[in-house]
């Protein structure tokens, strides 16, 4: 079973799969991210742990990447983003604008067909783009989608956070009680378990 999750940041698509995991544990469902090779990439350049990594990602108002620009005349500036805007543009305006749009669904998921998730249960929970989610129904998965409505278009910065063609997915997820024991986002992922006969 592939299932890709879609929804804003802290939507709760993470909080998703570890509902996964608590409800099915003879499934043992595993986690996969298209960003998980970008991030190993962006620890490399930055010289820090993934956990150092995840720790200032969350810090988006104060921790920054400076970043230092030199011009053909020798002029010389800095210029800081947040650590999530420097992961947007590794891995979307250098990674899939100029490596190739498919770099990280290669590098997660470099399989042509179901077979690889036979026996498998796994949630892919950062599906951002329509090639990602394409990818996951041409290996025969299904394309969740967490707090679809909370998407803010107008106020988007960067195209990894806009929503997907409503086409592109088949069950939506409301995360909108938020409270320690998830009863109602534990509830509608068992409905969807059935449903969907995992």
């Amino acid at each position: 079973m592939l299932v890709g999750l879609h929804g804003p940041k802290y939507s709760g698509k993470d909080t998703v799969f570890q509902l996964l995991r608590e409800l099915q544990p003879e499934k043992n469902w595993e986690r996969l991210a298209f960003g998980d090779t970008l991030k190993d990439v962006a620890c490399l350049t930055l010289g820090i742990s993934r956990e150092t990594l995840e720790t200032l990602k969350m810090m988006e108002e104060t921790a920054q990447v400076t970043v230092s620009h030199h011009t053909e005349m020798g002029w010389r500036f800095n210029s800081s983003i947040s650590v999530r805007q420097y992961l947007q543009n590794l891995g979307t305006e250098a990674g899939r604008q100029v490596l190739g749009r498919d770099i990280w669904i290669n590098a997660t998921l470099p399989y042509s067909d179901s077979s690889f998730h036979q026996d498998r249960h796994i949630a892919i929970t950062d599906v951002r783009f329509y090639n990602e989610a394409r990818k996951i129904f041409k290996l025969e998965g299904t394309v969740w989608a967490v707090n679809y409505d909370h998407y803010d278009t107008e106020s988007a910065e960067h195209t990894s956070e806009n929503p997907l063609p409503s086409i592109l997915i088949d069950e939506y997820i409301s995360n909108q009680v938020r409270d320690d024991s998830f009863t109602s986002l534990r509830d509608q992922i068992k409905a969807l378990l059935v449903k969907e006969n995992i």
